[in-house]
């Protein structure tokens, strides 16, 4: 069997010079969760990238893949139901930088986990974080080096619906501007 025989939440798709390069998390029953890549001239057919994971030094889901300045970066979910960062020059080889930190607004402490399935971009120097905490809302944080990131508000951006479809869980997937 693969390594990504078990393909679990989201991926994430750039397109670029018309071919559609995926990035997506990956494992076997009861294994760790892996990062493995995937490309496509359609949308529809895809080649995986040789056998194995791209990246396996550390637990990967939830991924998001950003462009910045040349450089590639994945804002994913951790074991430990955080939020990681790494860079990669060419969307293959990447590192590991750091577990990101979010601070909340009024009292200024760090926000404890489980937060994950996050959405990044960068604009005007800025970069925004959306983020879910426990799946009970989706939050902003702000950062201008990607390292120290503090919440716009205290209370989510958006809140559980009112409905029992949308009463229990909430995680952000794309946002499209």
């Amino acid at each position: 069997p693969h390594w990504d025989q078990l393909i679990r939440e989201r991926g994430w798709i750039l397109q670029e010079d018309s071919i559609f390069k995926l990035w997506y998390t990956g494992s076997q029953e009861g294994g760790a969760k892996k990062l493995g890549y995937a490309t496509s001239e359609d949308g529809l057919h895809w080649q995986r990238y040789q056998a194995d994971p791209i990246f396996d030094e550390r637990w990967i889901e939830d991924v998001i893949i950003t462009k910045h300045q040349d450089i590639y970066f994945i804002f994913a979910e951790s074991q430990r139901d955080g939020i990681q960062l790494l860079s990669s020059p060419d969307g293959i080889v990447w590192t590991f930088l750091w577990e990101i930190s979010i601070h909340s607004r009024k009292r200024n402490q760090n926000i404890a986990a489980p937060i994950g399935t996050s959405i990044a971009w960068q604009e005007n120097n800025l970069w925004y974080l959306l983020y879910e905490q426990d799946d009970k809302g989706i939050w902003l944080a702000t950062s201008h080096d990607m390292k120290e990131w503090k919440n716009v508000q205290d209370d989510p951006v958006l809140n559980l619906g009112p409905d029992s479809h949308d009463d229990r869980l909430i995680a952000a997937n794309q946002i499209i501007k």
